[in-house]
């Protein structure tokens, strides 16, 4: 009998102590599965917080990512506060960036990050974005048009010496828009007819006062091309040669406002590409002597 009792209170008691073990073991884990749940609450958080910019997303890939030789975009994707822009290996060189409405109005208020491969633009409802420029300084930058289109357009800018900025790379046409190539249109109207101002003008024979051998010639050959040629001695050879060139559609005669009494003419040619003035004349306000630019020791009378 005493021990039955034993046996019996030995099974209670160990029962207890499973059952004792038990609990704590379930707490335990009741207590790991909150904390995992809390750890998911806080990452969860996190990612809300990281990630409050990157909502509604809409995406533009574009047809041809090289728009332009040295420049590629493949995709603009906005989301309500931030527009990411994804690029190829973008020149280190380009630090600044503006942004623009679709009327091509410049928007204030924006801020940015410059990457390789990515320009980061964040801000108040950037969906109002359709254009941006991306500069190097004032005279190489990049101008970049329907960014929330199937395809964007770009043109390249690059300095070109004494007549300013132009444009190095992009189709100007697929750029501008309708209204833009109307004026471009009538501004090349008048351009033309100043050229031809000045090719009426100053048409016609300038021969050098100390030396007859030595002229200017100003005229339109048997082909209807318009040239200007220049006799002078070379007096490294000891003969004379001649430079020839064409009456370009970049010559024009301005007023020349650089004398020491404000009188004359310049006529000033540039390269068809704008590169670099190729030659420069001055001429009296009578418009009876010419002066070569650089060689400002010899008149060419007009003949």
């Amino acid at each position: 009998m005493k021990k039955r009792i034993l046996l019996l209170l030995s099974t209670i008691i160990l029962a207890t102590v499973v059952s004792g073990c038990g609990n704590r073991e379930d707490d335990n884990n009741r207590q790991r599965i909150v904390s995992s749940r809390d750890g998911h609450k806080k990452d969860d958080d996190k990612d809300k917080k990281d990630n409050n910019k990157k909502i509604n997303k809409v995406m533009y890939t574009y047809v041809n990512p090289n728009n332009v030789e040295s420049f590629q975009m493949d995709k603009a994707t906005y989301y309500d506060n931030q527009l990411v822009l994804s690029i190829d290996d973008l020149d280190r060189c380009y630090k600044t960036v503006e942004v623009y409405d679709k009327d091509f109005n410049k928007l204030d208020g924006y801020n940015y990050t410059i990457g390789r491969d990515e320009i980061v633009v964040d801000g108040d409802d950037v969906r109002k974005i359709s254009g941006i420029n991306i500069y190097n300084n004032d005279w190489n930058y990049i101008t970049i048009r329907y960014l929330d289109s199937n395809q964007y357009q770009a043109l390249v800018w690059y300095e070109a010496t004494e007549v300013g900025t132009i444009i190095g790379e992009g189709d100007e046409d697929a750029y501008l828009t309708k209204a833009e190539k109307e004026a471009r249109l009538e501004r090349q109207k008048q351009y033309e007819a100043q050229v031809d101002d000045t090719y009426r003008r100053f048409a016609g024979k300038w021969v050098c006062e100390s030396d007859p051998n030595e002229y200017i010639e100003i005229y339109e050959d048997e082909n209807g091309v318009r040239r200007i040629n220049t006799t002078f001695y070379y007096e490294p050879n000891g003969e004379y040669e001649t430079s020839e060139d064409t009456f370009r559609n970049s010559t024009y005669a301005e007023k020349n406002y650089k004398g020491p009494d404000d009188k004359g003419y310049y006529i000033l040619t540039y390269g068809d590409d704008g590169w670099g003035c190729l030659y420069s004349y001055v001429v009296s306000e009578d418009m009876n002597s010419m002066w070569i630019s650089y060689v400002d020791d010899k008149v060419y009378v007009r003949q």
